[in-house]
């Protein structure tokens, strides 16, 4: 019998097909249903056909559909992207709060992330940097220990000849400073090296003008940069042009090579020719001032290459130490002593490396981090910011949820409409930030003395990351807000019934506990680097380091530095002068020395530092036992003065009258006649070494100091450029003053902190904004709740009380959880300095009292307001 139901057609059964698989619930339907949906519309065709007929027929309909599906979902982006435009002018002030705060919360994240990335970039751009590798050494000799960053001169040639995994080795030699000429120019000059020929096979340095293969092939041959060929020249035309140097040196420009980048961890304005140098021919393998780079093949193992290197240090170092300390290179070990070389991988140096005798201020991998860390928490803050500020709306637009969903509206809609939104404002807000960037990167590069660029943001691959990351920006901060407002029952919000559930209120606690924390952790944060840095400016260094004058060349006089200091002592301003190898701050070197009558095998190593009879009284610091150098005691040219330090690591009782004994070729032993108080010569982030003074004989002074009246500067350096004129015509003085040089020193922290400082106040301004939005919610909440009690009679100063009340618990929740953490974080921190502050509580007081001022008075505003409102506003529909 005939079904009087008429068969489709096979083309509108597969329409109806594609309807039901590219329906919008796609996702919520299990694929079983797909197949009986397809089943139960084939079996209305009276005709049987093959699966594949069907399908062919949905396949052919499917590009259409697809079309109309996307012609549709643009037409409805379209229409959510007008009304969220509509939806920010008509709030224009919320708009401004919102999106400045996190356009200054992405701004700062950026700005960090270029800085981050400005220091992991370091040494990247040279073609075999991953297989370059610096060896440096390390020495502990009795008690004193020392790592360094540069090695002896032969090291290079044996490394190349007994290790078969060292496939080049070049050399470094630093001058700090030295004087050149051209002409009637003369300039000090800080950035000149001595370089082995082979340096351009090793490192990526592109030339300009010359041959990279025999630039340095020539002894008295020098490459410069092109601003030095400005500098001396006026043009880069300068091959075969020459520059005289000190001691009737003269230098032929072979090449000009183009300035490293500043993500280098060394720069040079000039690579002279090490085979000029003399001390790189020096056999000594006891001493450093060579600084050897490697390159690995390709399949080397740094950790096996180590092992190797130690093996090397016992093959050429046992000669020395057995004619030294009259011992083998083992028992010298087991006696807890050490002497050897290890590898550092040149993309390491920067970041990883912090031993004596660096090329360069190095960067630290924990500030990286903390910097890191830092973004992460002020984009954090941000977003819950952004959260909380559109939160604080819902009760405004809790009525206009209400009227779309009676009239016909689904909450899939209102998401997608609240999430645009958020997308517009989010997009708008990483527009702001990337400006803002483009404005404060020079401030920020003064800062930090960084020259970090916005180039990487014109790679081709920026913009899409910027583009999804606004995105997502959007959608984690706005899709609180829309699945709240979202999910909103239409009849109890037009009956003003709008209520909160439980979960809503743990998660905005949550979000203010965080804001909270990030505050606090913060605050105590920066007050403690603060005091750290106000401790290393201030702390007593053991002699008087005001008015103090250090002139750097002093060694440029020669013989005439006894009648230049005579000289200098005739002006009334200058109240004492010193000739020193060494001074506060400054390059100092070490020997190894035994005490006589002790055991032959125990040795100790000192800083040693020679000066002269005025070293004493011109840095004023204290005798402890004996006395200083007289000019009176002819014997004093084979007597020391040591320090505390060094008693005590000498393990030795009444040390005057005794004598250590160096280990040199002379052994002629030295008596001490004096100790002296501890004072320091190096930074505070390390230890007072143990140190011997000898008086300066036959070699002159490298510094003399000068102690200046207070008054007049200028006039006295004016005075003091004349007299060395006079003595040294032509050759520039070069000076600095002491507690300038001591800044300098710190300048890495000093900026560190700087910065952290100006972004922690920042996540506290953007945090600010979203306790503002909080409170804005909050009294929008309890309006009915604040009339009723203001018709009971509840003052202004209560309700306020009773507004501001919960903030304070959740004050002293985040206090609970940010103290441990920055307690841990700054414990870690100081421990890089040998002499630090106490980690005392009055910081996390201090921050705890400064968290609740800063609550009280971001939400105050909204308290009182809600406070003063007429109770007739809030009852009037009740």
């Amino acid at each position: 019998m005939r079904s009087s139901q008429r068969p489709l057609k096979p083309p509108r059964i597969a329409e109806r097909i594609l309807d039901r698989i590219l329906d919008d619930d796609i996702w919520h339907t299990p694929l079983g249903d797909f197949e009986e949906c397809y089943r139960s519309f084939a079996l209305k065709d009276g005709r049987r056909r093959a699966d594949t007929w069907y399908w062919a027929q949905i396949l052919r309909l499917l590009p259409q559909k697809i079309t109309h599906i996307m012609v549709w979902r643009w037409h409805m982006l379209r229409s959510d992207m007008k009304m969220a435009i509509r939806a920010v002018k008509h709030n224009k002030g919320y708009t401004f709060i919102n999106m400045t705060g996190l356009a200054v919360g992405i701004a700062s994240c950026l700005l960090i992330l270029l800085f981050v990335r400005h220091e992991l970039s370091y040494d990247r751009f040279h073609d075999k940097a991953p297989r370059i590798c610096r060896v440096g050494m390390k020495a502990d000799v009795g008690t004193n220990s020392f790592t360094v960053a540069d090695g002896p001169a032969p090291l290079a040639e044996a490394l190349v000849r007994d290790l078969p995994e060292v496939a080049l080795a070049t050399r470094l030699f630093r001058i700090r400073r030295t004087y050149l000429t051209y002409g009637d120019k003369q300039f000090k000059e800080e950035k000149f090296f001595y370089a082995d020929p082979n340096i351009f096979e090793v490192f990526t340095l592109p030339m300009v003008a010359g041959d990279p293969q025999t630039a340095l092939a020539e002894p008295d041959s020098i490459v410069i940069t092109p601003a030095m060929a400005e500098k001396y020249f006026g043009s880069t035309d300068v091959l075969g042009k020459v520059l005289q140097g000190e001691n009737e040196r003269s230098y032929q420009v072979t090449g000009v090579v183009r300035e490293l980048p500043t993500h280098s961890h060394f720069k040079f304005d000039f690579l002279a020719s090490s085979l000029s140098y003399p001390p790189s021919e020096v056999p000594d393998w006891f001493n450093n001032g060579t600084f050897t780079y490697l390159v690995l093949d390709e399949n080397a193992d740094f950790a096996r290459f180590d092992a190797k290197l130690l093996e090397l240090s016992k093959k050429y170092i046992e000669p020395t130490i057995q004619e030294g300390f009259g011992m083998s290179f083992e028992k010298f070990l087991e006696t807890g002593n050490y002497f050897g070389f290890f590898a550092q991988p040149l993309l390491d140096i920067h970041l990883r490396s912090h031993i004596d005798n660096e090329l360069e201020a190095n960067g630290s991998y924990s500030t990286v981090v903390i910097f890191a860390a830092i973004a992460l928490v002020i984009l954090l803050v941000a977003c819950i910011n952004f959260t909380n500020l559109a939160t604080a709306r819902a009760g405004k637009r809790a009525n206009e949820v209400g009227v779309r969903k009676v009239v016909g509206s689904q909450k899939r809609q209102l998401i997608q409409q609240f999430l645009t939104e958020s997308l517009v404002l989010s997009m708008a807000a990483f527009g702001l930030a990337v400006i803002l960037v483009r404005l404060t990167l020079p401030l920020f590069n003064r800062i930090m003395d960084k020259e970090i660029s916005m180039a990487v943001l014109g790679s081709w691959y920026v913009l899409p990351v910027i583009v999804g990351f606004a995105v997502l920006i959007g959608i984690l901060a706005g899709a609180y807000p829309a699945f709240m407002l979202a999910s909103l029952r239409p009849v109890a919000v037009l009956k003003g019934k709008m209520q909160s559930g439980a979960r809503e209120r743990r998660l905005r606690n949550v979000l203010v506990v965080f804001q909270f924390f990030a505050t606090i952790t913060l605050f105590i944060s920066t007050l403690v680097i603060y005091g750290q840095l106000h401790y290393l400016r201030n702390k007593n260094l053991g002699f008087e380091q005001e008015h103090m004058v250090i002139l750097q060349n002093a060694q440029a006089l020669g013989d005439q530095q006894a009648a230049f200091k005579a000289e200098l002592r005739k002006n009334p301003d200058i109240i004492e002068a010193a000739y020193s190898s060494g001074g506060p701050f400054m390059s100092l070197s070490a020997h190894i020395f035994r005490v006589e009558g002790q055991d032959t095998n125990t040795n100790y190593t000192l800083v040693n530092i020679a000066v002269d009879h005025d070293f004493k009284p011109t840095y004023r610091f204290f005798m402890d036992e004996g006395r200083f150098f007289s000019l009176e005691n002819t014997t004093d040219a084979s007597a020391v003065v040591l320090n505390q330090a060094a008693v005590r690591a000498l393990g030795i009782t009444n040390p005057v009258g005794k004598r250590i004994i160096p280990l040199s070729d002379q052994n002629e032993p030295f008596t001490i006649i004096g100790t002296v108080k501890d004072f320091h010569l190096q930074s505070l982030r390390e230890a007072i070494r143990p140190m011997g003074m000898f008086l300066l004989q036959e070699e002159p002074g490298i510094f003399l100091t000068l102690r200046i009246r207070p008054g007049d500067t200028d006039k006295i350096l004016r005075a003091i450029e004349d007299r060395w004129e006079a003595f040294n015509p032509g050759q520039p003085v070069d000076f600095v003053f002491l507690d300038e040089r001591l800044n300098r020193d710190y300048r890495g922290e000093i900026l560190a902190g700087n910065v952290f400082s100006a972004f922690a106040g920042l996540a506290i301004f953007i945090a600010c904004l979203g306790l503002f939005g909080l409170a804005s919610f909050m009294a929008e909440r309890r309006t009915k709740e604040i009339g009723v009690r203001k018709v009971l009679g509840a003052s202004v100063g209560g309700i306020v009380v009773l507004l501001s009340r919960e903030y304070v618990k959740w004050l002293g929740i985040a206090n609970l959880l940010a103290w441990p953490l920055a307690f841990y974080g700054m414990h870690h921190w100081l421990r890089n300095f040998a002499f630090r502050t106490t980690l005392a509580i009055w910081p996390f007081l201090l921050s705890g009292a400064a968290a609740l001022a800063i609550a009280l008075v971001t939400v105050s505003y909204q308290s009182i307001r809600a406070a003063r409102a007429h109770p007739i506003k809030s009852l009037r529909y009740e």
